[in-house]
């Protein structure tokens, strides 16, 4: 035993690999599984595939089956009237993973074009609707849930284009902060 206060020499046992909890290992199994959609359909929308991703797991953690208590529903948390605007005709078609990439990444293209490429803008435009931000002056709405919304999917996004960089090769590997 050591005395109160006093560094002890016995070895801690070490630690095992951090697993996921189970409601967050769930979202990584779907983003795994639909990365390959995500991929496809960001290509032929010209979009970056970590960017929909970003905003799949703000929006619904990936899950084609969810929907808010607004009402929007699937992957790409799209409301039924947008849908209707991109040519779907049953709301419930948003449950399709594809369907709702496909529609999600039809409004974000439109967004971009609207907002000159801003990001911000066009993910507070997702969220709000593209009234709100006109409204506000081309500018984030003050509402505080799309305020965390934009925080959200950018910092998601930053962190899925920081890992990609790290993983090309050649890449010199940061120290840990």
């Amino acid at each position: 035993t050591t005395a109160p206060g006093a560094a002890s020499t016995a070895p801690t046992p070490a630690a095992g690999p951090r697993l996921p909890n189970r409601p967050r290992a769930a979202a990584i199994s779907r983003a795994l599984a639909l990365a390959p959609q995500v991929g496809e359909v960001a290509a032929a929308y010209g979009i970056d595939p970590l960017l929909l991703h970003a905003i799949a797991h703000v929006e619904s953690r990936h899950n084609p089956r969810a929907v808010s208590h607004a009402g929007a529903m699937g992957l790409m948390q799209v409301m039924p009237a947008t849908a209707r605007r991109f040519g779907v005709g049953a709301p419930t078609q948003l449950h399709d993973a594809r369907t709702s990439l496909e529609v999600g990444s039809a409004y974000l293209k439109t967004l971009q074009r609207r907002f000159g490429n801003d990001l911000t803008l066009v993910i507070a435009a997702y969220n709000a609707g593209e009234g709100a931000v006109e409204k506000y002056g081309r500018r984030v709405p003050p509402y505080k849930e799309t305020q965390g919304y934009v925080r959200d999917v950018l910092a998601h996004y930053r962190l899925l284009v920081s890992t990609r960089e790290a993983l090309r090769p050649g890449a010199v590997p940061r120290p840990a902060l």
